[in-house]
């Protein structure tokens, strides 16, 4: 095959067993214990059911039952889980679950996007999501995160992508960023990845529609969800409340676990050791001028830096806790880098299988010792 591109019939093939193959693999991950972090956001999503006024602000302990400190989107979705699978797993993990398994198609076809149908680019994106083992982990709990990724994944695919009219698609990219970012506030980054993106390689203007429908949807949101709990007199009280509470979670003693830490953490080696290769390359070649041709590798540089930087200056600043769910920010990036080194013409066809033979056989090795220690 060398540099041929796969027939798009076997690509789509490997999307869907892949999509397929991991929805069941959750399932039988389903009995697992809920964690504490589940249990504060079913505790909200039951707080919205029972439409609980949640309030006078006096401090974040009076108001645990709420969470809160996130934005209430992903809540709101578990909250409607809860009324149609009741208060157990499924319905607590439901959101979590779809969200993380539709991330797996939705990266392909942004992949697809930025690299120009790169078929060995989607194939590898495709098998390094799926099977993960810290995104699978946090997929199959009740979290926020992958639902928040999961929308800002697909604002990004859609910005890219050349469906329908522009004016509409940079519309339907900005409502999709806005409601990453009322899922949970780290949606930010993922737009802040856009803009620097779009500042250093062209399309300011685009990005800043989208910047700004976005930030629109974000206060619409918060806007209605405070006139009907009567939370907070206006969205910009709400939005630097999450904020202020986020900068006031300082490291209080105990397994402190540093940026450095858990990027290099073995469970991600893979993408990691990947990445130790493509972020280079991507460089040099941004460097020489040869910017046009990165596309997928430029963009995962900044988009890196975008979710791997701000949790770090944090932490060495102003002594920020580092947790799991900051990881797996980095994840996306770290597969779109390595799906686009991948793709790389000069790259052999059967690497890419040794890719992803090598990432199955990581994820057994690795997401039982895993599990046991989150769940």
């Amino acid at each position: 095959m060398g540099a041929v591109l796969l027939k798009k019939e076997f690509v789509i093939a490997i999307i869907v067993v892949s999509t397929a193959g991991t929805f069941l693999l959750h399932f039988i991950n389903l009995n697992s214990i809920i964690d504490s972090d589940e249990y504060f956001y079913r505790t909200a999503a039951l707080t919205i059911i029972n439409h609980t006024s949640c309030g006078p602000l006096v401090d974040l302990v009076s108001l645990q039952p709420c969470n809160l400190e996130h934005p209430p989107f992903a809540k709101l979705l578990m909250a409607a889980s809860v009324e149609l699978f009741g208060q157990g797993n499924l319905g607590v993990r439901i959101p979590s679950i779809i969200a993380g398994v539709l991330t797996i198609p939705t990266i392909a076809w942004f992949t697809w996007s930025l690299s120009g149908g790169n078929s060995k680019a989607v194939i590898s994106a495709t098998v390094l999501i799926s099977i993960s083992p810290t995104w699978f982990l946090l997929s199959s709990a009740g979290m926020l995160d992958t639902i928040e990724l999961f929308f800002g994944i697909l604002a990004l695919a859609v910005y890219f992508s050349r469906m329908g009219p522009e004016k509409m698609r940079l519309t339907l990219s900005g409502i999709l960023m806005g409601l990453s970012i009322l899922s949970k506030e780290a949606g930010a980054l993922i737009l802040a990845g856009l803009m620097i993106y779009e500042l250093f390689f062209g399309k300011w203007r685009k990005a800043s529609y989208v910047l700004l429908t976005g930030v629109l949807t974000v206060f619409l949101g918060l806007w209605i969800y405070d006139s009907i709990f009567t939370l907070f007199n206006n969205p910009i009280q709400h939005a630097l409340f999450i904020i202020g509470t986020g900068l006031r979670l300082k490291y209080q003693g105990g397994f402190l676990v540093t940026p450095v830490q858990w990027f290099f953490q073995e469970r991600e080696i893979l993408p990691v050791a990947l990445c130790i290769a493509w972020v280079p390359a991507a460089m040099i070649l941004i460097f020489r001028g040869r910017r046009a041709s990165l596309g997928l590798l430029s963009f995962s540089v900044v988009f890196l830096l975008a979710t791997l930087l701000p949790p770090a200056i944090l932490y060495y600043i102003d002594q920020r806790q580092e947790y799991l769910f900051y990881e797996i920010q980095v994840i996306p990036a770290l597969v779109l880098g390595s799906s686009g080194l991948l793709g790389l013409r000069q790259v052999p066809w059967y690497l890419t299988l040794v890719v992803a033979l090598a990432s199955i056989l990581l994820f057994a090795f690795f997401f039982p010792s895993l599990r046991s220690i989150y769940f």
